[in-house]
Protein backbone atom coordinates (compact mmCIF):
# COMPACT_ATOMS: atom_id res chain seq x y z
CA UNK A 1 0.00 0.00 0.00
CA UNK A 2 1.15 3.03 -0.83
CA UNK A 3 1.83 6.38 1.48
CA UNK A 4 0.57 9.55 1.46
CA UNK A 5 3.55 10.90 0.09
CA UNK A 6 3.59 8.13 -2.40
CA UNK A 7 0.08 8.64 -3.43
CA UNK A 8 1.24 12.67 -3.91
CA UNK A 9 4.02 11.61 -6.38
CA UNK A 10 1.63 9.28 -7.78
CA UNK A 11 -0.75 12.26 -8.87
CA UNK A 12 2.21 14.51 -9.80
CA UNK A 13 3.50 12.31 -12.48
CA UNK A 14 0.29 12.16 -13.78
CA UNK A 15 -0.18 15.36 -14.10
CA UNK A 16 3.42 16.37 -15.56
CA UNK A 17 4.72 18.12 -12.55
CA UNK A 18 7.09 18.38 -10.30
CA UNK A 19 6.35 17.29 -6.20
CA UNK A 20 7.86 19.28 -3.32
CA UNK A 21 7.64 18.06 0.25
CA UNK A 22 8.19 21.11 2.90
CA UNK A 23 10.83 20.12 5.36
CA UNK A 24 8.18 19.75 8.32
CA UNK A 25 6.36 17.30 6.38
CA UNK A 26 9.12 14.81 6.85
CA UNK A 27 8.16 12.87 3.65
CA UNK A 28 9.20 9.45 2.58
CA UNK A 29 9.66 8.20 -0.27
CA UNK A 30 10.27 4.27 -0.17
CA UNK A 31 13.11 3.14 -3.12
CA UNK A 32 11.46 -0.23 -4.36
CA UNK A 33 7.93 2.37 -5.34
CA UNK A 34 10.00 5.40 -6.70
CA UNK A 35 11.60 2.54 -9.03
CA UNK A 36 8.70 0.73 -10.08
CA UNK A 37 7.36 4.12 -11.01
CA UNK A 38 10.24 4.92 -13.21
CA UNK A 39 10.40 1.31 -15.09
CA UNK A 40 6.38 2.60 -15.29
CA UNK A 41 5.15 -0.40 -13.73
CA UNK A 42 2.18 -0.19 -10.89
CA UNK A 43 3.50 1.34 -8.56
CA UNK A 44 2.62 -1.06 -5.55
CA UNK A 45 1.09 -4.12 -7.87
CA UNK A 46 -2.39 -3.29 -7.87
CA UNK A 47 -2.33 0.00 -9.35
CA UNK A 48 -2.67 0.58 -13.06
CA UNK A 49 1.25 1.68 -14.47
CA UNK A 50 1.75 5.80 -14.31
CA UNK A 51 2.97 6.66 -17.33
CA UNK A 52 6.10 9.14 -16.82
CA UNK A 53 5.97 12.71 -18.13
CA UNK A 54 8.06 13.12 -21.26
CA UNK A 55 10.49 15.70 -20.15
CA UNK A 56 11.29 15.52 -16.47
CA UNK A 57 10.34 14.71 -12.98
CA UNK A 58 11.50 16.24 -10.02
CA UNK A 59 11.30 15.60 -6.33
CA UNK A 60 12.07 17.97 -3.67
CA UNK A 61 12.59 17.36 -0.19
CA UNK A 62 11.76 13.72 0.37
CA UNK A 63 13.71 10.83 2.51
CA UNK A 64 14.64 8.47 0.03
CA UNK A 65 14.08 5.26 2.40
CA UNK A 66 16.26 2.34 0.55
CA UNK A 67 18.90 2.33 -2.42
CA UNK A 68 17.15 3.03 -5.85
CA UNK A 69 18.24 0.48 -7.86
CA UNK A 70 18.20 1.34 -11.72
CA UNK A 71 20.60 -1.51 -13.08
CA UNK A 72 19.97 -1.39 -17.05
CA UNK A 73 17.04 0.57 -16.73
CA UNK A 74 15.30 1.54 -19.80
CA UNK A 75 12.53 3.85 -20.40
CA UNK A 76 9.65 2.72 -23.12
CA UNK A 77 10.38 0.78 -25.94
CA UNK A 78 14.33 0.63 -24.80
CA UNK A 79 14.58 4.54 -24.77
CA UNK A 80 16.12 6.73 -22.31
CA UNK A 81 14.23 7.13 -18.82
CA UNK A 82 12.79 10.69 -18.32
CA UNK A 83 15.23 13.37 -16.60
CA UNK A 84 15.65 12.70 -13.01
CA UNK A 85 16.01 15.10 -10.95
CA UNK A 86 16.29 15.32 -6.90
CA UNK A 87 16.61 18.77 -5.02
CA UNK A 88 17.48 18.58 -1.07
CA UNK A 89 16.67 15.06 -0.71
CA UNK A 90 17.86 12.88 1.46
CA UNK A 91 19.37 9.19 0.32
CA UNK A 92 19.69 6.84 3.45
CA UNK A 93 21.41 3.90 0.76
CA UNK A 94 22.10 5.16 -2.11
CA UNK A 95 21.62 5.05 -5.83
CA UNK A 96 22.37 2.68 -8.44
CA UNK A 97 22.44 3.24 -12.21
CA UNK A 98 24.59 0.80 -13.62
CA UNK A 99 24.53 0.61 -17.35
CA UNK A 100 20.98 2.08 -17.73
CA UNK A 101 19.84 4.88 -20.03
CA UNK A 102 19.21 8.36 -18.77
CA UNK A 103 17.87 11.39 -20.31
CA UNK A 104 19.70 13.51 -17.39
CA UNK A 105 20.42 13.44 -13.85
CA UNK A 106 20.67 15.90 -11.21
CA UNK A 107 21.39 15.32 -7.25
CA UNK A 108 21.26 19.07 -6.13
CA UNK A 109 21.52 19.83 -2.61
CA UNK A 110 20.98 16.24 -1.66
CA UNK A 111 22.26 14.23 1.21
CA UNK A 112 23.76 10.56 1.54
CA UNK A 113 23.76 8.54 4.47
CA UNK A 114 26.72 6.04 4.06
CA UNK A 115 25.28 2.87 1.99
CA UNK A 116 25.29 -0.45 4.59
CA UNK A 117 27.37 -2.15 2.07
CA UNK A 118 31.01 -0.58 2.46
CA UNK A 119 31.88 -1.62 -1.24
CA UNK A 120 28.74 0.15 -3.03
CA UNK A 121 28.87 4.03 -4.17
CA UNK A 122 26.64 6.78 -3.09
CA UNK A 123 26.15 6.83 -6.40
CA UNK A 124 26.63 4.10 -8.85
CA UNK A 125 26.56 4.67 -12.57
CA UNK A 126 29.18 2.31 -13.94
CA UNK A 127 28.57 1.72 -17.69
CA UNK A 128 25.48 3.97 -18.09
CA UNK A 129 24.67 6.55 -21.04
CA UNK A 130 23.23 9.82 -19.70
CA UNK A 131 21.76 12.00 -22.68
CA UNK A 132 22.65 15.24 -21.11
CA UNK A 133 24.41 16.62 -18.09
CA UNK A 134 24.79 14.95 -14.37
CA UNK A 135 24.86 17.57 -12.00
CA UNK A 136 25.63 17.06 -8.48
CA UNK A 137 25.88 20.47 -7.30
CA UNK A 138 26.05 21.37 -3.52
CA UNK A 139 25.56 17.59 -2.37
CA UNK A 140 27.40 15.74 0.49
CA UNK A 141 27.50 13.38 3.04
CA UNK A 142 25.31 13.35 6.11
CA UNK A 143 27.53 14.41 8.45
CA UNK A 144 30.90 16.14 8.10
CA UNK A 145 32.51 13.31 8.29
CA UNK A 146 29.93 10.63 6.46
CA UNK A 147 31.27 9.23 3.11
CA UNK A 148 30.13 10.07 -0.10
CA UNK A 149 31.42 8.54 -3.31
CA UNK A 150 30.67 8.50 -6.55
CA UNK A 151 31.87 5.95 -9.42
CA UNK A 152 30.44 6.23 -13.25
CA UNK A 153 33.47 4.21 -14.67
CA UNK A 154 33.01 3.69 -18.23
CA UNK A 155 29.64 6.17 -18.76
CA UNK A 156 28.90 8.49 -21.60
CA UNK A 157 27.86 11.85 -20.06
CA UNK A 158 26.59 13.64 -23.41
CA UNK A 159 26.67 16.68 -21.58
CA UNK A 160 28.33 18.30 -18.17
CA UNK A 161 29.89 16.70 -15.68
CA UNK A 162 29.32 19.46 -12.61
CA UNK A 163 30.05 19.72 -9.22
CA UNK A 164 29.79 22.66 -7.69
CA UNK A 165 30.04 22.82 -4.03
CA UNK A 166 29.80 19.30 -3.79
CA UNK A 167 31.79 17.65 -1.07
CA UNK A 168 32.90 13.71 -1.87
CA UNK A 169 34.53 12.23 0.61
CA UNK A 170 35.67 8.21 -0.22
CA UNK A 171 35.71 5.35 1.91
CA UNK A 172 38.63 4.66 4.68
CA UNK A 173 40.89 3.40 2.39
CA UNK A 174 41.76 -0.53 2.30
CA UNK A 175 45.08 -1.82 4.15
CA UNK A 176 46.39 -3.54 0.49
CA UNK A 177 45.02 -1.17 -1.92
CA UNK A 178 46.66 -0.76 -5.49
CA UNK A 179 46.90 2.53 -7.30
CA UNK A 180 44.77 1.05 -9.43
CA UNK A 181 41.94 1.93 -11.92
CA UNK A 182 39.87 0.17 -9.79
CA UNK A 183 40.38 2.01 -6.44
CA UNK A 184 37.53 3.23 -4.51
CA UNK A 185 37.37 7.35 -4.61
CA UNK A 186 36.11 10.03 -3.70
CA UNK A 187 35.06 10.43 -7.36
CA UNK A 188 35.67 7.61 -10.28
CA UNK A 189 35.42 8.53 -13.83
CA UNK A 190 37.99 6.42 -15.26
CA UNK A 191 37.02 5.33 -18.86
CA UNK A 192 34.14 7.50 -18.89
CA UNK A 193 33.41 9.92 -21.72
CA UNK A 194 31.84 13.42 -20.87
CA UNK A 195 31.03 15.45 -24.26
CA UNK A 196 30.91 18.73 -22.32
CA UNK A 197 33.43 20.58 -19.67
CA UNK A 198 33.58 19.14 -16.37
CA UNK A 199 32.90 22.48 -13.78
CA UNK A 200 34.65 21.28 -9.92
CA UNK A 201 34.36 24.74 -8.40
CA UNK A 202 33.74 26.58 -6.53
CA UNK A 203 34.21 24.84 -3.41
CA UNK A 204 34.68 20.92 -4.74
CA UNK A 205 36.29 18.37 -2.26
CA UNK A 206 37.10 15.36 -3.43
CA UNK A 207 38.44 14.09 0.28
CA UNK A 208 39.94 10.54 -0.87
CA UNK A 209 41.15 11.10 -4.52
CA UNK A 210 39.64 11.35 -8.41
CA UNK A 211 40.08 9.46 -11.35
CA UNK A 212 39.78 10.26 -14.81
CA UNK A 213 42.59 7.72 -15.97
CA UNK A 214 41.87 6.50 -19.72
CA UNK A 215 39.04 8.97 -19.77
CA UNK A 216 37.94 11.49 -22.66
CA UNK A 217 36.65 14.59 -22.02
CA UNK A 218 35.81 16.88 -25.07
CA UNK A 219 35.32 20.34 -23.06
CA UNK A 220 37.54 22.00 -20.52
CA UNK A 221 38.14 20.85 -17.05
CA UNK A 222 37.55 23.72 -14.51
CA UNK A 223 38.94 23.22 -10.84
CA UNK A 224 39.75 26.35 -9.96
CA UNK A 225 39.72 26.60 -5.75
CA UNK A 226 39.43 22.69 -5.80
CA UNK A 227 40.47 20.57 -2.98
CA UNK A 228 41.77 17.11 -3.65
CA UNK A 229 43.30 14.66 -1.40
CA UNK A 230 44.84 11.01 -1.67
CA UNK A 231 42.83 7.81 -0.44
CA UNK A 232 43.38 4.62 -2.16
CA UNK A 233 45.86 5.49 -4.93
CA UNK A 234 46.66 9.72 -6.06
CA UNK A 235 45.31 12.21 -5.28
CA UNK A 236 44.42 13.11 -8.62
CA UNK A 237 44.89 11.08 -11.23
CA UNK A 238 44.37 11.66 -15.33
CA UNK A 239 46.95 9.04 -16.56
CA UNK A 240 45.90 8.19 -20.38
CA UNK A 241 43.66 10.12 -20.21
CA UNK A 242 42.24 12.31 -23.50
CA UNK A 243 41.55 16.01 -22.37
CA UNK A 244 40.17 18.60 -25.51
CA UNK A 245 40.36 21.45 -24.05
CA UNK A 246 41.82 23.81 -21.31
CA UNK A 247 42.76 22.11 -17.73
CA UNK A 248 42.73 24.71 -14.84
CA UNK A 249 43.76 24.26 -11.47
CA UNK A 250 44.35 27.72 -10.80
CA UNK A 251 43.23 30.26 -7.44
CA UNK A 252 39.52 30.86 -7.78
CA UNK A 253 38.13 34.33 -6.65
CA UNK A 254 37.16 34.28 -3.16
CA UNK A 255 35.27 36.01 -0.64
CA UNK A 256 36.72 39.53 0.53
CA UNK A 257 38.92 39.67 -2.13
CA UNK A 258 41.12 36.28 -1.00
CA UNK A 259 41.61 33.88 -3.66
CA UNK A 260 40.84 30.31 -2.87
CA UNK A 261 44.03 28.17 -3.80
CA UNK A 262 44.09 24.41 -5.28
CA UNK A 263 45.19 22.14 -3.13
CA UNK A 264 46.17 18.80 -3.83
CA UNK A 265 47.41 16.91 -0.38
CA UNK A 266 48.89 14.01 -2.88
CA UNK A 267 50.23 13.00 -6.15
CA UNK A 268 48.58 14.57 -9.17
CA UNK A 269 49.69 12.31 -12.76
CA UNK A 270 49.02 13.12 -15.96
CA UNK A 271 50.99 9.80 -17.18
CA UNK A 272 50.72 9.31 -20.80
CA UNK A 273 47.61 11.91 -20.98
CA UNK A 274 47.07 13.66 -24.49
CA UNK A 275 46.06 17.64 -23.86
CA UNK A 276 44.54 19.89 -26.37
CA UNK A 277 44.90 22.76 -24.54
CA UNK A 278 46.90 24.36 -22.17
CA UNK A 279 47.28 23.29 -18.49
CA UNK A 280 46.94 25.85 -15.85
CA UNK A 281 48.49 25.18 -12.25
CA UNK A 282 48.83 29.38 -11.15
CA UNK A 283 48.92 29.48 -7.16
CA UNK A 284 47.78 25.62 -7.02
CA UNK A 285 49.86 23.50 -3.68
CA UNK A 286 50.61 20.08 -4.92
CA UNK A 287 52.75 17.33 -2.72
CA UNK A 288 52.78 16.55 0.73
CA UNK A 289 54.88 18.43 3.49
CA UNK A 290 55.90 17.38 6.56
CA UNK A 291 53.38 18.94 8.39
CA UNK A 292 50.83 16.90 6.36
CA UNK A 293 49.63 13.61 8.42
CA UNK A 294 49.81 11.60 5.01
CA UNK A 295 53.48 12.37 4.54
CA UNK A 296 54.28 8.92 5.94
CA UNK A 297 52.65 7.25 2.67
CA UNK A 298 54.15 9.80 0.12
CA UNK A 299 55.85 8.67 -2.95
CA UNK A 300 58.40 11.11 -4.16
CA UNK A 301 56.54 12.32 -7.00
CA UNK A 302 54.34 15.47 -6.42
CA UNK A 303 53.16 16.40 -9.83
CA UNK A 304 53.56 14.30 -12.94
CA UNK A 305 53.54 14.77 -16.75
CA UNK A 306 55.78 11.84 -18.00
CA UNK A 307 55.42 11.31 -21.94
CA UNK A 308 51.99 13.84 -21.52
CA UNK A 309 51.57 15.60 -24.66
CA UNK A 310 50.01 18.77 -23.97
CA UNK A 311 49.14 21.22 -27.34
CA UNK A 312 49.15 24.93 -25.51
CA UNK A 313 51.23 25.84 -22.93
CA UNK A 314 52.01 24.60 -18.97
CA UNK A 315 51.50 27.42 -16.34
CA UNK A 316 52.97 26.50 -12.74
CA UNK A 317 53.11 30.32 -11.73
CA UNK A 318 52.55 32.45 -9.03
CA UNK A 319 48.97 34.37 -8.75
CA UNK A 320 49.31 37.78 -9.26
CA UNK A 321 45.69 39.42 -9.86
CA UNK A 322 44.99 40.10 -6.60
CA UNK A 323 46.94 41.58 -3.12
CA UNK A 324 46.87 38.23 -1.86
CA UNK A 325 49.59 36.84 -4.32
CA UNK A 326 49.81 32.84 -3.78
CA UNK A 327 52.75 31.36 -5.56
CA UNK A 328 52.77 27.55 -7.14
CA UNK A 329 54.37 25.20 -4.47
CA UNK A 330 55.42 21.78 -5.02
CA UNK A 331 56.30 19.60 -1.88
CA UNK A 332 58.10 16.62 -4.04
CA UNK A 333 59.40 16.02 -7.58
CA UNK A 334 57.81 17.40 -10.39
CA UNK A 335 58.63 15.30 -13.61
CA UNK A 336 58.36 16.07 -16.67
CA UNK A 337 60.06 13.91 -17.93
CA UNK A 338 59.73 12.89 -21.82
CA UNK A 339 56.83 15.73 -21.94
CA UNK A 340 55.74 17.76 -25.22
CA UNK A 341 54.40 21.10 -24.56
CA UNK A 342 53.74 22.89 -28.24
CA UNK A 343 54.35 26.55 -26.51
CA UNK A 344 55.86 27.09 -23.28
CA UNK A 345 56.54 26.44 -19.82
CA UNK A 346 56.26 28.87 -17.33
CA UNK A 347 57.29 28.89 -13.44
CA UNK A 348 57.24 32.26 -12.94
CA UNK A 349 57.08 32.89 -9.38
CA UNK A 350 57.07 29.07 -8.31
CA UNK A 351 58.26 27.59 -5.07
CA UNK A 352 59.56 24.06 -5.76
CA UNK A 353 60.06 23.18 -2.24
CA UNK A 354 62.02 19.24 -2.36
CA UNK A 355 63.23 19.85 0.78
CA UNK A 356 60.12 20.01 2.59
CA UNK A 357 58.28 16.98 0.97
CA UNK A 358 59.24 13.21 1.11
CA UNK A 359 61.99 13.46 -1.24
CA UNK A 360 65.34 11.29 -1.71
CA UNK A 361 68.19 12.81 -0.80
CA UNK A 362 70.28 14.45 -3.50
CA UNK A 363 67.11 13.84 -5.86
CA UNK A 364 66.11 17.28 -8.09
CA UNK A 365 62.97 18.97 -7.30
CA UNK A 366 62.55 19.47 -11.30
CA UNK A 367 63.17 16.80 -13.73
CA UNK A 368 63.00 17.68 -18.00
CA UNK A 369 64.70 14.55 -18.94
CA UNK A 370 63.97 13.89 -23.22
CA UNK A 371 61.21 17.34 -22.21
CA UNK A 372 60.59 18.69 -25.85
CA UNK A 373 59.29 22.14 -24.76
CA UNK A 374 58.28 24.56 -27.86
CA UNK A 375 59.58 24.21 -31.10
CA UNK A 376 60.79 20.54 -31.22
CA UNK A 377 56.97 19.76 -30.85
CA UNK A 378 55.98 21.70 -33.63
CA UNK A 379 54.97 24.94 -31.54
CA UNK A 380 56.75 28.88 -32.57
CA UNK A 381 60.05 28.70 -31.53
CA UNK A 382 59.61 32.14 -29.06
CA UNK A 383 59.02 33.14 -25.76
CA UNK A 384 55.31 34.11 -25.64
CA UNK A 385 54.88 35.81 -21.93
CA UNK A 386 51.15 37.44 -21.27
CA UNK A 387 51.32 40.85 -21.05
CA UNK A 388 50.88 41.32 -16.53
CA UNK A 389 50.62 44.41 -14.86
CA UNK A 390 53.35 43.37 -12.61
CA UNK A 391 56.84 42.07 -12.66
CA UNK A 392 57.15 38.24 -11.48
CA UNK A 393 60.18 36.83 -9.58
CA UNK A 394 61.84 34.01 -11.55
CA UNK A 395 61.45 30.32 -10.52
CA UNK A 396 62.60 29.55 -6.80
CA UNK A 397 64.20 26.23 -6.66
CA UNK A 398 64.82 24.70 -3.18
CA UNK A 399 66.69 21.27 -2.90
CA UNK A 400 68.08 19.17 0.19
CA UNK A 401 72.01 19.41 -1.71
CA UNK A 402 72.95 22.97 -2.38
CA UNK A 403 73.63 24.22 -5.70
CA UNK A 404 71.30 21.39 -7.29
CA UNK A 405 68.72 22.66 -8.90
CA UNK A 406 66.77 21.19 -11.84
CA UNK A 407 68.61 17.71 -13.76
CA UNK A 408 67.59 17.83 -17.90
CA UNK A 409 69.14 15.23 -20.37
CA UNK A 410 68.63 16.35 -24.24
CA UNK A 411 65.67 18.83 -23.07
CA UNK A 412 64.85 20.56 -25.89
CA UNK A 413 62.78 23.55 -24.88
CA UNK A 414 62.73 27.33 -26.47
CA UNK A 415 62.94 28.96 -23.45
CA UNK A 416 65.50 31.56 -22.18
CA UNK A 417 67.70 30.73 -19.33
CA UNK A 418 66.08 33.66 -17.14
CA UNK A 419 62.54 31.43 -17.12
CA UNK A 420 64.40 29.04 -14.45
CA UNK A 421 66.77 30.19 -11.79
CA UNK A 422 69.77 28.21 -11.14
CA UNK A 423 70.62 30.08 -7.71
CA UNK A 424 70.38 28.00 -4.61
CA UNK A 425 67.53 29.20 -2.22
CA UNK A 426 68.43 31.34 0.59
Amino acid sequence: MLNEFEIQLVAAIAESRPVCFEPEEKAVLRAEVLRRLLLEMPPDGKMTKVALPGRCLTIEGALIEGRVELDDARGGEGGEIPALVFRRCTFDSGFSGNHGRFARLGFLDCQFEAPPRPESPSISLNGATIGSDVDISDSRGLTEEGAFWVEARGALVDGMFVAARARLRGPVPREKAPDTEYGRLALHLGQAHVTGDMILMPGFAAIGGMSIQNARVDGDIWARGALFTTGEGSAFKASYARLAGYVSFGTNPGEDGVPERTKVVGKMDFYGAEIGGSVELTGAMVGWSDSSPLAQKADYLALGFYRAKIDGHVTMEAEIASDHGMPFEAYGLVSLDAVEIGTFLSLNGAELNAALGPHPPGMAGLSLNHARIGASCGGVRRWAPRRRRHTCPPATVRFPVEGCTWRATWCWTALPSRAISTAPAR
